[in-house]
């Protein structure tokens, strides 16, 4: 058996290859051809076929590779021809986060009125093994208490796209006491000056309560009563507070 004929491109040929996504094996890339390939002396067509010869390779990275592909001629030409390689550009592109799931050390966190961060302990993709990079977009950080807080976060290097999980910071439970201000009987509803502290001492903003006076037009004994305002920060036990008038 003699030296295997090698065919030749054809002056019009070209050769393309589609993208894949990240971590995808090679034989998700469709190789599209123009033109033939020919006998380098006869100018003939040589028939054959074109296909990657290690389709289940997968880049390692993003990005633009060089990757060879093979044409092996059609056997009816009884072997006299050689396989013929040459590399074409391929497209690797980012894998999408979008649907993610995001775990978070605690999605449930209670006010104390400082910045607050969740911490993100695992972003996973249905059917993935691999670390997935990622930088936080928004909503990581809040103060003030509110029942669902959007965490985005947005894919790196190999990734791209966007994933949300929510989180809360819920309001602080306290037992308060009332310190009512001494008041004297004019014949008018009173409604002397009142402190609110917590569990230890402190004097709660008043945008988190609001106050309702009783029996406070007669000499005797009125009543203050203290009630959790809507959306605060706290959540006050309800209270009252006799006072004399």
């Amino acid at each position: 058996i003699g030296e295997k004929i090698t065919p030749v491109k054809s002056d019009d040929f070209k050769i393309s290859a589609t993208g894949i996504i990240y971590r995808q094996t090679l034989e998700n890339s469709r190789l599209t051809v123009e033109g033939t390939m020919k006998d380098p002396t006869t100018g003939e067509e040589v028939k054959g076929t074109f296909a990657w010869p290690y389709p289940n390779d997968k880049p390692k990275q993003t990005g633009d590779y060089k990757i060879s592909w093979i044409f092996t001629p059609d056997e009816s030409y009884g072997g006299i021809y050689a396989a013929v390689t040459d590399p074409v550009k391929v497209h690797v592109a980012p894998k999408s986060i979008e649907g993610a799931v995001i775990t978070l050390e605690s999605a449930d966190l209670e006010y104390n009125a400082a910045e607050q961060s969740p911490k993100i302990t695992g972003v996973a993709l249905e059917k993935w093994t691999e670390n997935i990079t990622y930088r936080i977009v928004s909503g990581d950080k809040a103060t003030n208490a509110n029942d669902s807080i959007p965490l985005t976060i947005e894919g790196t290097g190999n990734y791209t796209g966007k994933a949300t999980v929510k989180w809360k910071i819920t309001p602080k439970e306290v037992t308060p006491t009332i310190e009512v201000a001494p008041c004297t009987y004019t014949g008018d509803a009173l409604e002397p000056t009142v402190t609110v502290k917590d569990d230890t001492g402190n004097i709660i903003d008043p945008k988190e309560y609001e106050i309702f006076y009783s029996n406070n037009t007669n000499a005797g004994t009125a009543t203050v009563t203290i009630k959790d305002a809507d959306g605060g920060n706290l959540s006050l036990i309800h209270i009252s507070e006799p006072t004399r008038l």
